[in-house]
């Protein structure tokens, strides 16, 4: 895939929908995964779904195949979206505790002061 080679995405979607103009392409399974698993880097999953839709529209075969990879790349992204969503808890948790300290006493105390010119 030329996306894989370092075509960057925004190319390689323009080549991809120019693809889409041929009968075949419209029909062929191969052409849907290819374009949803680009869509996939990006972690755009309404639009890796409208790519299965069309798809299914346009009645692509083989069918199988178009199932078992919208179900790989659903599962790819839920996954890349909770350990994003564990890596922000983990995050917060981190300042959180960096901010956190037992005292008995007040060592400083800040308040505002006026400056020194204008005393």
């Amino acid at each position: 895939m030329v996306y894989l080679q370092g075509l960057p995405l925004e190319d390689t979607l323009k080549w991809l929908d120019s693809l889409e103009n041929i009968p075949i392409a419209k029909q062929s399974a191969r052409f849907y995964i290819c374009k949803a698993t680009v869509l996939q880097s990006i972690n755009d999953l309404e639009k890796v779904l409208e790519v299965f839709e069309t798809a299914v529209i346009n009645n692509a075969k083989p069918s199988d195949e178009l199932a078992k990879s919208l179900t790989a790349i659903i599962k790819e992204i839920s996954e890349e979206r909770e350990k994003q969503a564990r890596q922000s808890k983990q995050l917060e948790k981190q300042v959180q505790k960096e901010n956190i300290f037992e005292s008995s006493s007040i060592k400083y105390c800040v308040r505002q002061v006026t400056p020194f010119s204008k005393r």
